[in-house]
């Protein structure tokens, strides 16, 4: 079973400086609770999950669009991967950002 979650917020910054803020590894920790984002972002190409000098966490690029959306298939060890779905939606102001996590869920 697949349980999603979704978490939502408005930023004042426009959706290219919050897909900055996602994509370029000189941002993400700042945003990211210290975790480093280091990909090259074309569909399919690794991803990896960085705190300080510990590699946290692996993954797959699954769909990147440029200052809209952006899924990541987390790897999940011995189970099923996690998806997490970050999309961008120009708003007055600002941007809404709305965060998708679908992981494997209670049975």
């Amino acid at each position: 079973m697949i349980t999603t979650h979704l978490f939502a917020f408005f930023t004042a910054a426009p959706s290219e400086h919050v897909w900055a803020a996602l994509t370029d590894a000189e941002q993400t920790g700042q945003y990211l609770q210290g975790v480093t984002l280091r990909s090259d972002w074309r569909p399919g190409s690794p991803v990896t999950f960085v705190y300080g000098d510990i590699e946290a966490a692996r993954g797959d690029v699954v769909a990147p669009e440029p200052n809209s959306r952006l899924s990541l298939a987390i790897e999940g060890g011995h189970g099923p991967a996690t998806i997490v779905t970050w999309e961008l939606a120009a708003a007055a102001g600002g941007t809404v950002v709305r965060l998708y996590v679908d992981g494997p869920g209670d049975q």
